[in-house]
């Protein structure tokens, strides 16, 4: 046998092997980049305690979102927009309503409700009122702190949190509310989707968008 062949033969195959340590190599590379794209990290939020304090110290914020209820005598679902400002709620229901749009405002123990074929009723007892008006009771001045994650300040009640400090359940006044999905929004974690519920009727709320206007923020992040 010529012996340049046998020289020739042995390089041929560790070309061949270098070859394909490369081509591994930048298979292995290749299959990394998605993960390395799924672990980039998201934005951080403030937790805990801190959030809780500073979240209960907005004096305004609004929600546009969803709310279904559910009762042995009513079941409906409607558009939601909720406006808090500076103690003053603003309610705009659309969906099963006559033509379709409730006017709510309540501040302190006064509430005003308007409808879309122009009828206003006024009250001193909002919670009668909107037990007329929606067939249902809502507790509406402790919803608007249960939106935020936070328990009525005003009622004693029992809480329980995940590890990153967001409440998951809220035993009080009578009412249960269970927060399914939370989101980020500027600094913090929001509920997008909770439900609320006693003995006889059941409430759920989504939440599709948050704004701040006292920090200039709104929605900017999510899940």
């Amino acid at each position: 046998m010529d012996p340049g062949l046998d020289y020739a033969m042995p390089r041929n195959r560790s070309m061949v092997q270098n070859g394909l340590r490369l081509r591994w190599v930048f298979l292995c590379l290749v299959m990394m980049l998605p993960a390395c794209t799924a672990l980039k990290p998201g934005p951080e939020a403030i937790q805990g305690v801190k959030a809780r304090q500073q979240l209960a110290a907005l004096e305004s914020w609004r929600i546009n979102g969803r709310v279904g209820v559910r009762s042995a005598d009513e079941s409906w679902q409607a558009g939601l927009v909720w406006n808090h400002d500076r103690g003053v709620d603003r309610l705009y229901l659309s969906g099963p309503f006559g033509q379709g749009a409730l006017s709510i405002k309540i501040s302190g123990g006064y509430i005003r409700v308007a409808s879309a074929d122009g009828t206003v009723e006024e009250s001193e007892d909002p919670v009668q009122m909107l037990e007329s008006i929606l067939g249902v009771t809502v507790p509406v001045q402790a919803l608007r702190y249960w939106l935020l994650g936070l328990s009525d300040p005003d009622a004693a009640g029992d809480s329980e949190y995940d590890r990153m400090g967001r409440m998951v359940k809220l035993n009080q006044l009578g009412w249960v509310t269970r927060y399914e999905d939370y989101r980020i929004v500027q600094q913090w974690y929001v509920p997008r989707k909770l439900s609320v519920a006693n003995e006889s009727t059941t409430v759920k709320l989504v939440i599709d968008d948050w704004l701040f206007p006292d920090s200039g923020a709104g929605d900017t992040a999510s899940h």
